[in-house]
Order: structure tokens, then sequence, then C-alpha cells
């Protein structure tokens, strides 16, 4: 579905019957913004605004949905119905990349807080220091390839955005043992690890953790 198409589509159409994207938006019940905004490609209307709009520009349904005219006008209904099952589709997946990349970035959140040191006189360090690595990098642009650059196996987009989210995790324990390793005790150790974690470190860690929890069941929180 090209949303791009459809809004080009939508403002030819206008123009055809003399309408002002005001005049239309009245029509419709809704903003000129919103006009605007569908025929710029930005958004797309609710469904339940599909007929009325249709009934306004004097298209059908399908036509709406492929940003052209359609010369063969056989088996529409059944045409309608496959049309606006892929709608649907396109409107859960688009409302799941949403739902993830949101909650991606709060659970990031926490790093912006200090998460390291304090104690006996060892600098403070920022929680920044868990994405503001190689690894971290990685990881958060794994997560928006497979998120907002989907292959056509949906199962390896899955995987790349797996990846990223787990890759935080990951970077999170990494840093937590490590970072103090070179400037401080030189080794490896649990107990300086406790020692100077802030509770922030945690709660950022258990945060990262509902977030890989969260993109493993988002097909059932998002519902069709």
């Amino acid at each position: 579905m090209n949303q791009e198409k459809i809004g080009k589509f939508i403002a030819e159409c206008r123009k055809n019957k003399k309408l002002t994207q005001q005049e239309l938006a009245e029509k419709l019940n809704v903003s000129d913004k919103s006009i605007s905004r569908w025929e710029n490609g930005k958004t797309m209307m609710d469904i339940s605004l599909f007929e009325p709009l249709c009934n306004e520009l004097d298209i059908t349904i399908n036509e709406l949905l492929k940003g052209e005219k359609i010369n063969n006008k056989k088996n529409t209904n059944k045409m309608s119905i496959e049309t606006l099952i892929n709608y649907s589709k396109y409107k859960n997946i688009r409302n799941k990349r949403l739902v993830l990349s949101i909650l991606f970035v709060m659970s990031l959140s926490p790093m912006f807080l200090n998460q390291y040191g304090g104690l006996r006189g060892v600098q403070e360090i920022s929680g920044l220091i868990n994405i503001l690595n190689p690894f971290g990098i990685l990881s958060i642009l794994m997560f928006i390839l497979g998120i907002w650059f989907p292959f056509k196996n949906n199962k390896i987009s899955k995987i790349f955005g797996a990846c990223g989210v787990l890759g935080i995790v990951v970077s999170e324990i990494y840093n937590y043992f490590t970072w103090y390793i070179t400037n401080i005790t030189g080794e490896f150790s649990l107990y300086n690890s406790i020692q100077f974690a802030f509770p922030e470190f945690y709660i950022g860690l258990l945060i990262s953790i509902l977030m890989v929890v969260v993109y493993f069941s988002i097909d059932k929180i998002v519902k069709n």
C-alpha cells in the first residue's frame, strides 16, 4: 500500500470535484489539517471515513486504497473485502512498529541517569556507556533495521529486532561487570559490581528485560 500515491489520488479527485480542503473537511466533519496530512501521504484516515470520503469524491474503496481509477469493475465486492483486509493488516503492522519504537525508546531512558560509581571517591558514570559503545550502537541499529526496514521474510525482520532488544540487555550486563576494571580494580568482581552500581542500573536493566518480553509478546498485545 503506497500511502503517498493514495494521498495524491485524494488530492486529484478533490480538485476534480472542485472542492477545497476546507470544504471537503466540513463534509467529513474533520479538520482541513487532516485532509492536508492525507494528501501529503503523512497519515491515513480512519477506516470509518472510507465510505463517506469515497462518496464525496465519487470513487470506490478499492480505487481509494489503490490510489488510482479502476477500469474493470467486476468482482468489486470481493475486491473491497480483500482491500479492507489488506488495509487492516497494514494498519496493524504500523501500530506494532510505533508501539515497539516508543517502548524501546522508553526502555533506554534510565541510561540518561548516573548508574555507576559514587562510592569511595569513584567518579559517577552515566548509564549512557551502556549504549554509547560499538555493541550498544549496533543493537540500536539492528532494532531500527528490523522494525522500520522489514525484509520480505518476516522472520528475518523479527530476528533483527530481537537482536536489538537482547543486545541492549547484554550490553548493560557486560558494562556492569567491566566498566571499572581498567581504572580501579583490574579484575572482574561481582562484589565490586554490586558495590559500585546505583539502583538506577537495576531499574534500567529490569525495564530492558521487560522490553524483551514485550517484543516477543507484541503479536498478542497489539490486536488487529
